[in-house]
């Protein structure tokens, strides 16, 4: 190389270029960065403002046909990423819930299995499962005087209750025999009442801290327990955490294929390429619950819990075909 030759390459200006491109190489990615976490953020942000709205109108249609409902929306939603060649992301769920209350005897107490509080749950693969988180539980020659402590336990915190007749003496009758006629008088110096529970702990799903706290406060009153505290071991053994709760469970699990392809094809004239995308993301969720409630709605008082898999999936499968005339 002579030396005019050389000194062109050592001019500033070939420098300078030089130093651009090599800018370009190494912020270029940071760029491409930074509009994945915008796209990513901005997606996210949409999709969880759909299903918030979503969840709400659901809820509130429900509650056309019933008193009260609680809706839970799951979707599992494709976020791109401009980092992949072919723009193939992630899978995320996003979530929603939302409670109506609509009816003008709010202060009355639910009297049939179609008034019970329930909770609705809808996945992606619009599946709907519906499940009452109270039941109707029948307490037998309860004391008059203990009315007090079951109206202080189920009326604040399971819904409320109300009597069915009376029950049989809790106690010994005092006859009494009048001396003027000889007649006797029986009477009931403790009487009873037979009562229904709307138990907010015996439905077809139950929390784990709301059944320990009912029966410690139960126990504390000196009341009769119910047949879940003295089975709650058993109730709450599908999983091993310590404060397991029934319903949609927080662990799920995802499977993902991919099988993308690129063809390209280059002649004297044309470049033509065919992107064939071909993914999927398939989710599997459980639903737990306890299925011991008649048609009635009353609580049969027997351990029978139950998983329900529920499975969605989320694809993509086209071709895309390119040609570029040069």
């Amino acid at each position: 190389m002579g030396p005019r030759l050389w000194a062109n390459w050592t001019r500033p200006y070939f420098n300078k270029k030089g130093q651009a491109i090599l800018e370009l190489a190494v912020f270029g990615s940071i760029l491409i960065m930074l509009l994945g976490i915008l796209v990513n953020y901005g997606l996210k942000y949409n999709f969880q403002q759909q299903v918030m709205q979503q969840a709400f109108r659901k809820a509130l249609g429900i509650t056309a046909g019933r008193p009260s409902s609680t809706y839970i929306l799951i979707k599992d939603r494709h976020i791109p990423n401009p980092s992949n060649p072919f723009g193939v992301g992630s899978v995320i769920a996003v979530s929603s819930s939302a409670s109506v209350v609509r009816d003008y005897k709010m202060q009355e107490t639910a009297d049939t299995a179609g008034e019970l509080p329930r909770i609705d749950i809808e996945t992606s693969g619009g599946q709907v499962s519906s499940y009452k988180t109270a039941a109707f539980r029948d307490e037998r020659n309860v004391l008059e005087s203990d009315l007090g402590k079951y109206s202080d336990i189920y009326g604040s915190e399971g819904i409320g209750w109300w009597e069915l007749g009376d029950g049989e003496c809790g106690c010994e009758m005092d006859i009494e025999i009048n001396p003027q006629t000889g007649k006797e008088t029986v009477t009931c110096p403790c009487p009873t009442k037979n009562i229904r529970l709307i138990d907010n702990c015996a439905g077809e799903i139950m929390n784990y801290e709301t059944v320990e706290l009912r029966c410690k406060r139960i126990k504390q009153a000196g009341i009769n327990a119910p047949w879940y505290c003295d089975q709650a071991e058993a109730l709450f053994a599908f999983s091993d955490t310590d404060k397991p709760n029934m319903g949609l469970q927080a662990d799920y699990t995802q499977n993902s294929t991919i099988n993308n392809t690129l063809n390209k094809q280059e002649d004297a004239s044309t470049i033509k390429s065919n992107d064939t995308l071909n993914w999927q993301a398939s989710t599997q969720r459980t639903i737990v619950y306890n299925d011991a409630l008649d048609a009635s709605g009353v609580s049969k008082e027997v351990v029978n819990v139950r998983s329900e898999e529920v499975g969605t999936s989320v694809s993509q499968d086209k071709t895309y075909e390119w040609e570029t005339a040069f």
